[in-house]
């Protein structure tokens, strides 16, 4: 059976490994049409330089340091905040290593309480990423901070 996502690994340097969860058939992923993008260029650099500060820090100092929020901890559900504006990126993250996938960018709430719709719209997305960060360790092994 065909799966409906798969997880696009991205790498920044030595040691700074991510994954990108994917829909199988797309052509060209969210992070990759973000890169692309004349307009967020600097948005980008800041995304990818807040993923190297929770590698680096982890996940306790980045929520301590308001750059990571956690939205359901016992989903490993995360908000990747202050890379660009109103931007955040719903990822979820095992604490160990710490892995990080990126899931979904949505606009900030805003106080609105909007991130509920968002949470629900990642739900499933988390379940799948889960079980290919499972698969993947089976078969290959996670070398996060190698």
């Amino acid at each position: 059976m065909d799966k409906e996502y798969e997880l696009k690994p991205w790498s920044v340097g030595e040691g700074y490994l991510y994954y990108e969860l994917v829909r199988t058939k797309t052509r060209r992923t969210p992070l990759e049409k973000l890169i692309v993008s004349k307009k967020r260029n600097e948005d980008i650099k800041n995304l990818v330089g807040q993923i190297k500060k929770i590698i680096d820090y982890g996940v306790q100092k980045s929520c301590s340091a308001c750059k990571l929020e956690c939205l359901d901890g016992s989903l490993g559900l995360y908000e990747i905040k202050h890379y660009a504006g109103i931007y955040r990126y719903l990822s979820y993250i095992e604490i160990e290593g710490p892995t990080i996938v990126l899931l979904y960018e949505a606009r900030g709430h805003q106080g609105s309480g909007n991130i509920h719709n968002d949470i629900n719209h990642v739900q499933g997305m988390v379940k799948e990423a889960k079980i290919l960060l499972e698969e993947l360790d089976e078969t290959e092994g996670i070398k996060n901070n190698a």
